[in-house]
C-alpha cells in the first residue's frame, strides 16, 4: 500500500514538473483590433493587399454576373408562363453599390 502511494506521488510530481517545463518554453500574445486588418506592431503585409483587392473585385464581378444570369432565367420562365413582366429592374434585389 505504501509503494502505491509513492508511485502515485512520484507520478503527480513528475506531471507537475513537465507542466512547469512546458510553460517555461511557450509564449503567446493576444492582440485585439477593430477589424481583420493587421495590428500596428505586425509585420508589413502590403504585398498581400493588391491580390486581395483583385480577388474581391473578381468575386464581386462573378456575383453580379450570376445575379444577371439568374434574372434572365427567371424573366424567361415568367415570359413562358404568359406573365407580362418586362421591367428592367432586378427581380430579386437591387445590385450592391459598395
Amino acid at each position: 500500500m505504501d509503494s502505491k502511494r509513492i508511485v502515485f506521488t512520484t507520478a503527480i510530481v513528475s506531471l507537475a514538473w513537465l507542466l512547469v517545463i512546458n510553460l517555461e518554453y511557450t509564449d503567446a500574445q493576444v492582440t485585439f483590433s477593430r477589424d481583420w486588418n493587421a495590428g500596428k506592431r505586425s509585420l508589413s503585409v502590403s504585398e498581400c493587399s493588391v491580390p486581395l483587392r483583385s480577388a474581391a473585385s473578381i468575386c464581386q464581378m462573378l456575383i453580379n454576373e450570376m445575379r444577371a444570369i439568374t434574372n434572365c432565367e427567371l424573366k424567361s420562365l415568367l415570359a413562358g408562363r404568359g406573365d407580362d413582366n418586362e421591367s428592367n429592374s432586378d427581380v430579386f434585389f437591387p445590385p450592391r453599390t459598395g
